[in-house]
């Protein structure tokens, strides 16, 4: 099989410079993926692979992340996800995001429906989500322990120590054995960690959806597909059932064996589902 041919540029954003990268025909439909907070765009390599065949592919590194420059202005990140798109001359594409990725596909299609064919949120967060933790749920305990000792080797600059508690939240799962998660994948978690940690550029300053998407779920009306994987956060867990019940129409899909990195860790069980539903919407555009 012939390698991809990805062609990568850098588009000008209020205050950055984004790192893009595209592949396939531009005639096709165009979908877009957005990487979650514990990577950058990499991390859809394997979505690449297999949908630049029959679509156009665009990926970025958002601000604060992989090859992204910026300085530290206020900006959206929905207007960064516009301006992708204007660097390409797309009006519509499916947004597809990954955790972080994903409330910035989901805030974008609230604020630019006219310009989402399609929302893909794998993992995905939800702005002005209110969660409190629940004291007599089974990974509690072991939920506030490792999160703390996140924050506190953040707060410490002790990036190594984080990135392995990164590896061990999300791709491994909370309460899982340390491991769990696929060698490949977990070992691309943590060399994308490094990266982001390495750089420690500035991030700027995101303006909020206001207001956020939490009370607004029933306004969309793109297709909406919602990803989770069984192993997942309980907050995650909690935002991927709101996300079905409040958007009307949507579909929910759970990928068992699996953390919060589900298109990295099982890509041809992810991609199959993401075809299924790319191949229902009406047209393919």
């Amino acid at each position: 099989m012939a390698q991809l041919a990805v062609s990568s540029a850098f588009v000008a954003a209020p205050g950055a410079q984004l790192y893009v990268e595209s592949a396939g025909d531009r005639s096709r439909p165009v979908l877009l993926f957005l990487h979650a907070g514990i990577a950058h765009c990499a991390m859809w390599d394997p979505q690449f692979d297999e949908f630049a065949r029959d679509h156009f592919v665009i990926r970025y590194d958002t601000r604060g992340f992989g090859k992204t420059d910026t300085t530290d202005v206020a900006f959206s990140n929905r207007q960064d996800v516009i301006a992708v798109l204007d660097h390409f001359g797309v009006d519509k594409a499916v947004l597809i995001g990954c955790s972080r990725g994903g409330q910035i596909a989901l805030d974008t299609t609230l604020e630019f429906p006219e310009r989402a064919r399609a929302l893909v949120s794998v993992c995905g967060g939800i702005s002005g989500f209110a969660f409190e933790p629940d004291p007599s749920h089974p990974l509690f305990e072991i939920t506030s322990r490792l999160f703390a000792e996140a924050e506190a080797a953040e707060e410490a600059g002790e990036w190594e120590r984080l990135t392995q508690l990164e590896a061990r939240i999300w791709a491994d799962g909370l309460g899982q054995p340390e491991g769990r998660c696929g060698a490949e994948a977990r070992d691309k978690v943590i060399a994308m960690c490094r990266l982001n940690y390495a750089r420690l550029t500035p991030a700027g300053q995101p303006i909020q959806l206001d207001p956020p998407a939490a009370g607004r779920l029933n306004e969309l009306r793109a297709p909406a597909l919602i990803v989770l994987g069984e192993l997942d956060t309980p907050a995650t867990q909690l935002m991927a059932q709101a996300m079905h019940a409040g958007i009307p129409n949507a579909q929910l899909a759970t990928l068992s064996n699996t953390a919060h990195v589900p298109s990295m860790e099982w890509p041809d069980a992810f991609n199959v589902i993401l075809r299924e539903f790319l191949n229902a919407l009406v047209g393919g555009s």
